[in-house]
């Protein structure tokens, strides 16, 4: 008898659970999409500032940056481009950089490649981003008491 009741309680449940199912779409991380967008964004740099203990010191903008291009695909592969314009900021500076770029919202770091600092793949701390701007924070020592920070633009310059 006993086993005859546990069979129906499992028969019963089990058509509810069926019955209940939905199927779940996923959906994309809304801030990876203000920064790669549906396909691809490209933003250039607006504005560089020089922060000590959390007060920015200098605000400057170096002019080779201001014809140089970072593209962020939306693609699995999350692929990364920047183009450097006309003005090259060092000798021997790639016309294009391709590479790859991942989005943390845990702790809200962007890293990418940018080659006036380094050949290698860096985080950033993003400081705000919105659909046509975004402020990355680069920590230049281990204390967090120095660093740059780069304003972007979104561009639709190809």
């Amino acid at each position: 008898m006993r086993a005859l009741i546990l069979y129906i309680v499992v028969a019963v449940a089990a058509c509810v659970v069926a019955g209940c199912s939905e199927e779940l779409t996923p959906t994309p991380y809304t801030l990876s999409k203000l920064v790669s967008g549906e396909t691809s964004k490209t933003w250039k740099i607006s504005l560089f500032e020089y922060a000590l203990n959390d007060t920015v010191r200098t605000k400057f903008m170096e002019a080779c940056l201001t014809d140089d291009r970072f593209k962020f695909y939306a693609n699995t592969e999350r692929l990364y481009e920047t183009t450097a314009g006309r003005q090259l900021c060092f000798e021997g500076e790639q016309a294009l950089t391709s590479s790859t770029w991942t989005f943390t919202n845990s702790n809200a770091t962007l890293t990418m490649v940018m080659p006036i600092f380094d050949e290698g793949v860096l985080p950033f701390f993003v400081r705000e981003l919105k659909e046509n701007k975004m402020v990355l924070e680069l920590f230049l020592d281990q204390e967090n008491t120095e660093s740059y920070r780069i304003h972007f633009e979104k561009t639709d310059e190809e």
